[in-house]
């Protein structure tokens, strides 16, 4: 055979390969080049799914100023149906900050929580203004809930008479209010917010005790959280008057980490509607500060609640099925008396040194269904060990037992 007969041949062969179908698994083909997806080229759904993930108001915001389709999408009325800045990474909250979301409430936003960090802010420099609360109720006429968390406010400027009328919920919690009178901060509360329900203003150290005369005043109230103010105890006579003529409708009642002792106990025990009171400390490692000029010491014992005992056995008279005594010199005695006068389904004995199984099974005996929490408890109260009884029928939560 001739070199050019060779040649031919080999070239017959190798031509069936290059003309196969393109769907052979042997043919090379060139691959086109992928392309950058951007997040504008999302639908407007889509687009709106995302922000509505976004941790804080004001980060929703700064979307909303980046270019002209986001903040149409922005605009959209579900994302400032709850308005929240607290999350957001910014350490001062100024006024101007939070001005700039005032143009996207409306009518329908029924939620608003601002935070002002006040360990970063600069000393007399306010979170909120009076004008942005009048716009706030302008814009918001159903606003019912507004927390302002760790806010600084000028009690000359700012007062209860500015918040927005219609609200149910306010929380004010680590909020520091400067330039009071000797008037109560809450002075005529009851008629600036007729609707309130529930009032949160924990950790508030300036609150006085007296402050209870206004806030009892509130007809609708029915939760109250004082924890960690520290003054609450410092006057048996203001909680005693408070106690005697309003909170008719008070359910929940949160004293923890205060001055409130034994003699206040029956005070807030006995109201006619309380459902939950919750006493002594929210955690072993708080310390409550002990006020030269206040009367309470903070202390709860035995004596404190035989005040709320009934030595007639009826429990129609109380409506209290949750009561925590956490961190508290109540002992093993008094277990059975509360159980027998009180409806309790919940009783919080943690941290209590002179309580242990036997004091819990003398409640139980008695009421089979009701949750005791005992134990020793280091750190917070969180739950840390959950056990059962060895009979598996005794319904009680053991926390780091010695």
């Amino acid at each position: 055979m001739s070199g050019d007969d060779h040649q031919s041949t080999s070239t017959a062969h190798r031509r069936p390969r290059e003309e196969d179908d393109e769907d052979s698994p042997c043919v090379k083909r060139s691959r086109p080049s992928p392309q950058k997806c951007s997040l504008l080229d999302l639908s407007d759904e889509t687009l709106l799914l995302i922000l509505q993930l976004l941790p804080s108001s004001l980060d929703l915001l700064r979307v909303a100023e980046s270019c002209s389709r986001l903040g149409r999408v922005c605009r959209d009325r579900t994302l400032w149906i709850r308005v929240d800045t607290r999350m957001c990474a910014r350490k001062l909250q100024t006024p101007r900050h939070l001005r700039r979301l005032i143009p996207f409430l409306h009518e329908g936003t029924d939620s608003a929580a601002f935070g002002g960090r006040v360990l970063d802010t600069i000393p007399g420099k306010e979170t909120l203004t009076p004008s942005m609360l009048r716009e706030l109720s302008l814009r918001c006429p159903a606003l019912s809930e507004l927390i302002l968390e760790r806010c600084f406010i000028d009690a000359s400027k700012v007062t209860p008479t500015c918040f927005p009328s219609s609200l149910r919920r306010l929380a004010l919690p680590g909020c520091e209010v400067a330039n009071q009178t000797k008037e109560s901060y809450f002075k005529d509360v009851h008629l600036s917010l007729p609707t309130l329900e529930e009032l949160i203003l924990r950790d508030c150290l300036w609150l006085s005790n007296h402050s209870l005369l206004s806030l009892a005043k509130c007809e609708r109230l029915r939760s109250l959280d004082l924890c960690g103010c520290v003054r609450m105890g410092e006057c048996f006579v203001y909680t005693a008057l408070a106690t005697r003529f309003g909170f008719r409708h008070l359910e929940v009642a949160d004293l923890r980490d205060t001055n409130i002792c034994d003699s206040e106990v029956q005070c807030f025990g006995r109201l006619p509607e309380i459902k939950t009171l919750k006493l002594g400390k929210s955690s072993s490692s708080v310390v409550v500060p002990f006020l030269a000029e206040s009367e309470g010491d903070g202390k709860i014992t035995d004596r404190g609640l035989l005040s709320l005992v009934s030595y007639s056995g009826d429990q129609h008279s109380s409506k209290l099925t949750s009561l925590t005594l956490a961190h508290t010199d109540v002992t093993n005695k008094i277990l059975p008396k509360l159980i027998t006068s009180l409806p309790l389904k919940f009783l919080d004995v943690r941290g209590c040194a002179k309580v242990n199984d036997k004091g819990a099974r003398s409640v139980w005996q008695v009421r089979p269904h009701c949750e005791v929490l005992y134990g020793h408890v280091d750190g917070d109260s969180d739950l840390s060990q959950e056990e059962q009884s060895d009979e598996g029928e005794l319904p009680v939560v053991i926390l780091n037992p010695l």
